[in-house]
């Protein structure tokens, strides 16, 4: 997989509703197609963005992973490719 796509669809959480979330508040969780098959969905988190930039359906976004606490675990997060608007 190329871990490239483009916003499907998305929300942003202004309140925690999951313990240890509110440290990350506001977060943004979107909807991915990826590249590799259309209908094919991811559901991640979108990071790096500054609050209240505008976001639409079908910016290009790219997936990287970096280690979440303690324990080294990792999930797939996307940011903003800018390189492929």
């Amino acid at each position: 997989m190329s871990g490239k796509g483009r916003i499907w669809s998305w929300t942003t959480t202004h309140r925690s509703v999951i313990t240890n979330f509110d440290q990350v508040l506001p977060y943004t969780c979107i909807v991915v197609e990826l590249e590799e098959q259309a209908g094919l969905f991811l559901v991640s988190d979108l990071v790096g963005r500054e609050l209240g930039a505008e976001l639409k359906v079908g910016l290009p976004v790219s997936v990287f992973f970096a280690p979440l606490g303690e324990k080294g675990k990792v999930l797939p997060q996307f940011k903003l490719d800018q390189d492929r608007e």
